[in-house]
């Protein structure tokens, strides 16, 4: 991947302990002073803000392609290299971590706070989970993927019928207007 850069002159992301023991998952300060310790070995340094923006709609084009291969309607052509989407994944977070650190913005900080924002505005607003012994325990990865499963085709379900109806009223509008006699079609005020 290129070096979606560092201008020279611009500040750099906040500096604190190094990411050492790779088998620890990382913290997204890890991620920022590592990203910034790999940039900063290049006189080219963070590019832009916009030209970092552009890079990362182009990782996210490569994400959807991935997605769209994988689970969409288009498949792979014969021949074609499979992806990894989890490495499509990787990248717009590393573009993203860098776009952070020219900005000079602490992604922990930043992300602390869209979750009170979330917890605020949409706590209340989905149906949470009951919670039993055997859940918090963990009654076994298969239950759980089986209860994923059948909450996503339940969604995806009523996802689906919700567009499909209101296609259908959009439709049913369009029809109205069209069949109206042209002079009975309001006119713009003024």
């Amino acid at each position: 991947m290129s070096v979606a850069g560092r201008r020279p002159g611009t500040g750099r992301g906040r500096r604190g302990r190094q990411h050492s023991d790779h088998h620890l998952r990382p913290t997204l300060t890890d991620l920022q002073v590592r990203v910034d310790a790999w940039i900063g070995q290049f006189e080219e340094g963070y590019w832009p803000p916009l030209s970092m923006l552009a890079r990362l709609t182009e990782e996210v084009g490569e994400l959807a392609r991935e997605l769209n291969h994988s689970y969409g309607h288009k498949p792979k052509k014969p021949g074609e290299v499979p992806g990894d989407i989890a490495l499509e994944v990787a990248d717009i977070i590393f573009v993203l971590v860098c776009l952070c650190n020219s900005l000079q913005i602490d992604l922990g900080d930043a992300f602390e706070q869209v979750m009170k924002k979330y917890d605020r505005r949409d706590g209340r607003r989905w149906t949470r989970r009951k919670t039993s012994a055997a859940r918090k325990i963990g009654a076994g990865r298969k239950a759980s993927v089986s209860r994923k499963a059948s909450v996503s085709r339940k969604a995806s379900v009523s996802r689906k019928a919700s567009v499909s109806r209101k296609a259908s009223a959009g439709r049913q509008q369009r029809r109205a207007r069209a069949a109206r006699p042209r002079g009975s079609r309001r006119q713009p005020a003024g």
